[in-house]
């Protein structure tokens, strides 16, 4: 999914975009690429992922944050349910990551700026004081509680 997240990685300083330019003067690096990994390795890691458990607890909290971005006053639109899919995705790619087989609050409050701000549309009157998508997500994980949620299926 191409909109999955919006993560930005900035310019890279002078010196840095000189040494681009010069690898890329002669030689297109892209031509010596080697893979790091074969398809069946993402297929893998992709089931990986999906058995990585996320408690009902943890699901209704995504959905809260989901819904509070729907209810906030700087948004003219907020997430749809697809963005509450792929912050549960992205938890679970993420805990396993860190090599456990549950999703804590803290993966998905880790990665809902780059899943959820993109998906943000702001009203006009927000936009004209520069408030950000960022902004409001940062308000809603600010909002929200954290639940308790058990880590393990019983």
């Amino acid at each position: 999914d191409r909109f999955f997240m919006r993560i930005s990685l900035g310019y890279p300083d002078a010196d840095q975009e000189v040494a681009i330019m010069e690898r890329r003067e002669h030689v297109d690096p892209i031509d010596e690429l080697e893979p790091v990994c074969t398809p069946e390795d993402i297929a893998n890691l992709q089931a990986r992922a999906d058995d990585v458990y996320i408690d009902v607890l943890v699901k209704q909290y995504i959905v809260e944050l989901a819904n509070a971005t729907r209810q906030h006053p700087e948004a003219a639109l907020g997430v749809s349910p697809r963005a509450s899919i792929n912050l549960m995705k992205g938890g679970k790619a993420l805990a396993m990551l860190y090599n456990r087989d549950y999703v804590i609050p803290d993966d998905i409050k880790a990665i809902a700026t780059a899943t959820l701000a993109h998906r943000v549309l702001l009203t006009p009157s927000a936009r004209m004081r520069e408030v950000t998508q960022e902004t409001v997500v940062a308000d809603v994980l600010s909002q929200i509680s954290v639940p308790g949620a058990s880590v393990r299926k019983s």
